[in-house]
């Protein structure tokens, strides 16, 4: 049983589970409640988990997130940071990373709510002067492979 009422989104549920072993436990459809509240499920890669963590911290408001759905590229959409998961996970595509909850503000704006839709997305982490902004991550590339030796 279904732990929310909505809808069915797997796509050709019957040809999935005809002649299907299954065991307990294993997820066999994915279930919508197209109505709302929605959310934003992100992966972030190690390499930027600092600095929204640090950004988390100094900040007594959710941190603030921009968004662009794949299918309306010209549109950006908000939301504010929800959880951050603890425990880093190897991610499909390689590299480690955890993922981050986003509660989107105004769901209802959306003009295209499907599950599983590719989104970009900024996390807004404060002010830095500019030049780190251009060059943090050469800097933490030498912090990391190079003096990491010295």
């Amino acid at each position: 049983t279904s732990p929310i009422a909505g809808e069915v989104v797997t796509w050709r549920v019957q040809d999935q589970l005809v002649r299907r072993p299954v065991k307990k436990g294993q997820v066999l459809l994915t279930v919508i409640q197209p109505e709302g509240p929605w959310e934003l499920e992100l992966h972030l890669p190690d390499r930027r988990v600092g600095h929204v963590l640090a950004a988390r911290e100094e900040s007594q408001e959710p941190l603030t997130v921009w968004f662009r759905l794949a299918s309306h590229p010209g549109k950006s959409f908000s939301g504010k940071v929800v959880d951050i998961q603890r425990s880093a996970e190897v991610q499909e595509g390689g590299g480690t990373g955890v993922m981050l909850r986003v509660a989107i503000d105004n769901y209802e704006e959306l003009p295209d709510r499907r599950f599983g839709t590719a989104v970009t997305a900024r996390i807004h982490c404060g002010r830095s002067p500019l030049a780190y902004v251009w060059l943090h991550e050469v800097i933490e590339v030498v912090q990391s492979r190079v003096l990491f030796w010295l």
